[in-house]
């Protein structure tokens, strides 16, 4: 699959190859013993340079690093560190792969449009606890006269101990609101209902998250 994706690509290796959605794995050992293998074989030979892990599921990222050998040279972890889920940290993962000198990438900051004025799409995992709580939260934006997604990427972007973080977009409008966000601080007004959010909706229960679901 590897080599297919480099025809595809028309590349002649690239960065960072990486097992994606492990949770739907047949097994774990078929992870160690069969895929992590694979992909170490094509970074000898010069097909990527990093071999990583991604997912949802702390506990199996966790599970991966403490039996991986060599360990993976990246994880990547999404909607763990957002306004209704910060148990990227309150777990210990952050400080984890620092222990053990393994890149952490965090990624949706907006929760997969959980933390955005129009929600999420019909597919999304979220219980509809966490979604009624992020309705809450958009709900109270609005009526704030506020953007939850300026937010939301202000709140996990202001945690310097996580480096890096992947927000998508699906517009050129959406990246440019998503830059915006990033490259400006937030109003005394914004800082309230950042607050409030935070405290009065989401912290009683935080994290809200789907994991095990």
């Amino acid at each position: 699959a590897g080599l297919d994706t480099l025809k595809r690509l028309r590349l002649t290796y690239v960065d960072c190859f990486q097992v994606h959605d492990p949770e739907f794995a047949p097994s774990v050992e078929m992870l160690l013993a069969e895929t992590l293998p694979a992909l170490r074989k094509l970074q000898a030979e010069g097909k990527c340079r990093f071999v990583g892990i991604t997912g949802y599921p702390l506990e199996l990222q966790r599970q991966l690093l403490a039996r991986c050998d060599p360990l993976p040279e990246s994880s990547l972890s999404y909607c763990h560190y957002t306004m209704h889920d910060t148990s990227l940290v309150s777990s210990g993962y952050v400080e984890l792969c620092a222990s053990k000198g393994v890149a952490l990438l965090n990624a949706s900051p907006l929760s997969m449009g959980l933390l955005t004025p129009d929600g999420p799409p019909d597919w999304h995992p979220a219980t509809a606890e966490t979604k009624a709580a992020c309705k809450a939260a958009a709900d109270y934006c609005s009526g704030q006269g506020v953007n939850i997604a300026k937010l939301a990427i202000n709140f996990t972007l202001s945690y310097e101990p996580i480096a890096t973080t992947f927000i998508g977009a699906a517009t050129l409008g959406q990246l440019q609101a998503n830059l915006d966000a990033a490259c400006s601080t937030l109003s005394d007004k914004e800082q309230e209902v950042l607050q409030h959010i935070r405290n009065s909706i989401f912290l009683p229960n935080d994290p809200r998250s789907w994991e095990g679901v």
